[in-house]
């Protein structure tokens, strides 16, 4: 396992809209009234990059256990492995906590980047990585 950090990042929104287009299961940052960002962690397989998105925790997620395609960050959010998505430099950017203005947000993204960076978390999500690119 490669020992650099996990980084977050943020994949442009044309390029998701793109995407959707042939998939639905890209999630969508036009939920309701709200409009959030496609948010998640860079991953390489096989010198391919894809992100791994972030998803807020729902209460289904609660008893719910780490398993192949799915690994819990606190109890903030979920990472899906299932739903990651193929992605090349030019359709992502490093999130730059400092760069956050919502203060709270801000905060939930340094604390589900110091959870998938402690090294059990980051074996959690590395190595099943590969498994489930293998699968689907």
């Amino acid at each position: 396992m490669n020992a650099r950090k996990l980084s977050i990042y943020e994949v442009d929104e044309r390029y998701t809209d793109y995407l959707r287009s042939g998939d639905d299961k890209v999630a969508n940052e036009k939920k309701g009234r709200t409009k959030r960002k496609y948010i998640g962690i860079l991953l390489t397989i096989n010198d391919v990059m894809y992100i791994a998105p972030f998803t807020s925790q729902k209460m289904k997620h609660k008893k719910i256990v780490d398993s192949v395609d799915m690994v819990k960050v606190g109890n903030i959010s979920v990472i899906n492995l299932n739903n990651m998505i193929p992605v090349n430099p030019t359709v992502i950017k490093r999130v730059v906590f400092n760069d956050v203005l919502d203060l709270s947000y801000r905060e939930i993204l340094k604390h589900e980047f110091r959870i998938i960076n402690k090294h059990s978390k980051k074996t959690r999500i590395v190595k099943p990585s590969a498994t489930v690119h293998e699968k689907y």
